[in-house]
């Protein structure tokens, strides 16, 4: 089991879950790139004097209009404490 005391790995993933015809064409002919999802990564020592939990800011006004799965995990000593998803729609 890992121990209490042990960092609490975060990452926040930004999946692309739509693309846009034109993209899907070139994408299928080679001459664009298929989009990739984002990661950020990491350790969360925690506070042992004060309240759980964190506020996360996520620019999204460089990205393209579209649908997005978001997805944060929780791992501590490589286990997997929890994990959840979000759809979101950028207009």
């Amino acid at each position: 089991a890992p121990r209490e005391d042990a960092p609490i790995t975060v990452s926040l993933t930004v999946f692309p879950t739509s693309m846009s015809l034109a993209r899907r064409f070139f994408s299928a002919l080679g001459l664009a790139e298929r989009p990739a999802p984002v990661t950020l990564t990491w350790d969360d020592s925690g506070r042992p004097d004060g309240p759980l939990g964190h506020v996360i800011v996520l620019r999204t006004d460089g990205m393209p209009d579209g649908k997005y799965r978001l997805e944060l995990a929780l791992k501590r000593e490589g286990r997997q404490l929890g994990v959840a998803k979000r759809d979101v729609t950028l207009r």
